[in-house]
């Protein structure tokens, strides 16, 4: 038997680069060995790690894990001295390739000093969002309230969403380190609906944004639809392992959230101060409305995700997705770069598009201090926009 330790790292390590020939270390079928004595350390060759293959406690401690390499002490018994030695291997491994250590036998996780999860930087006022947005009319936080499952998958892909304030008002009267999950999941039954709530999120992410209307769809002012939002520092963008864990974060909560159609935007033109996001004259806003949709919008996008009834609609959309479970997804792949994904797609159908925008303009409680949309485009499908 052996004492095993595993690196889980979010750059692919290379070990001929890591290891120190002149201290012992042999190469023997792909694997590393190092001998002293009475007992040998094996690295295995790195392999690529799937975000199913996660272990919780390793997706919680650094995002865009995407490597696996394990390291084994045989005999079991041997050293401390072994012990040691295999640990600092592990350490290096994982400090060069940004990873983090799990030791199988205890059940520990191990951040090597100088790995961090999210570093602050020294960032200027000036500040572009990363804007991941879904609307959608049905599914588990329409239909069923599974607020519990929204946060199963904030917990285990994406932290730093979580509240640590939240209420009604600004400033948010709850906190969540004292009021618990329990207190929290019960406020968003009792008041996501309608005119919402306020959450404050931990740094990198900026805002979350969830809206269910009562009812979802036809109103006597227009179209409403349910809209979750989430915003983070596109800085962020930049930190290693992090633009892989928002695209995975952002194809999971599509699936689960089944929306009709959701996308991926910088929006750029904020202001940082003291740990917020401020609105400037410059700053870019969505095409969409809150929760007055009225079309699909146009670009410039990073990502769409399209279900039905849109997906049936929109031909040559499905013919440059990737499928998954019913919904067609479009990606440039690298969210750093001001790509768009219209370049390959082509521009949204005429007639499936949002109008140029004409509004009214409403006033009183549960307007969302928002214009509502006066025109629809010619296919329409989701019967009469208003009651």
């Amino acid at each position: 038997m052996s004492y095993d330790l595993q690196v889980w790292t979010a750059k692919e390590p290379s070990l001929s680069e890591v290891l120190d020939r002149s201290i012992g270390w042999e190469t023997s079928n792909h694997s590393w060995l190092y001998q002293r004595g009475s007992w040998a350390v094996i690295i295995n060759q790195s392999v690529r790690a799937l975000a199913e293959d996660l272990p919780s406690e390793v997706a919680r401690a650094l995002p865009g894990i995407g490597y696996l390499t394990e390291l084994n002490l045989s005999p079991i018994s041997a050293s401390d001295t072994a012990r040691k030695f295999l640990l600092r291997a592990a350490t290096l491994i994982a400090k060069r390739t940004h990873g983090v250590i799990l030791d199988p036998q205890s059940g520990t996780v191990t951040l090597p000093s100088g790995v961090q999860r999210f570093m602050k930087g020294d960032s200027g006022e000036n500040a572009s969002l990363i804007c991941l947005s879904w609307w959608f009319t049905k599914g588990p936080l329409v239909e069923g309230n599974r607020y519990d499952l929204f946060l199963d998958i904030l917990e285990a892909e994406l932290l730093e969403a979580l509240p640590r304030r939240y209420g009604t008002f600004e400033p948010p009267q709850h906190v969540f380190a004292e009021a618990g999950r329990s207190h929290f999941l019960t406020f968003l039954a009792e008041h996501t609906r309608g005119l919402g709530i306020v959450w404050y999120p931990t740094a990198p992410v900026a805002d979350v944004f969830l809206r269910i209307p009562d009812p979802v769809g036809a109103s006597k002012k227009g179209f409403r639809s349910a809209r979750l939002e989430i915003t983070i520092d596109a800085d962020t963008l930049r930190q290693t392992g992090w633009q892989t864990a928002l695209q995975r974060f952002w194809r999971r909560i599509s699936l689960f959230v089944q929306p009709f159609y959701g996308d991926v935007r910088t929006l750029h033109g904020y202001r940082r101060s003291r740990g917020r996001y401020w609105i400037t004259r410059e700053t870019e806003t969505h095409p969409v409305k809150v929760w007055w949709w009225a079309g699909l919008p146009p670009g410039p996008a990073q990502a769409i995700v399209l279900g039905e009834p849109y997906l049936a609609l929109w031909n040559s959309f499905a013919a440059s997705a990737s499928t998954d479970s019913g919904y067609a997804f479009v990606d440039t792949e690298d969210w750093k770069a001001a790509g768009d994904v219209f370049d390959r797609i082509g521009p949204v159908p005429a007639d499936l598009s949002q109008l140029p925008r004409r509004m009214i303009e409403l006033q009183g409680a549960g307007s969302m201090s928002t214009p509502a949309p006066i025109e629809y485009p010619a296919r329409w499908p989701f019967g009469p926009p208003r009651l």
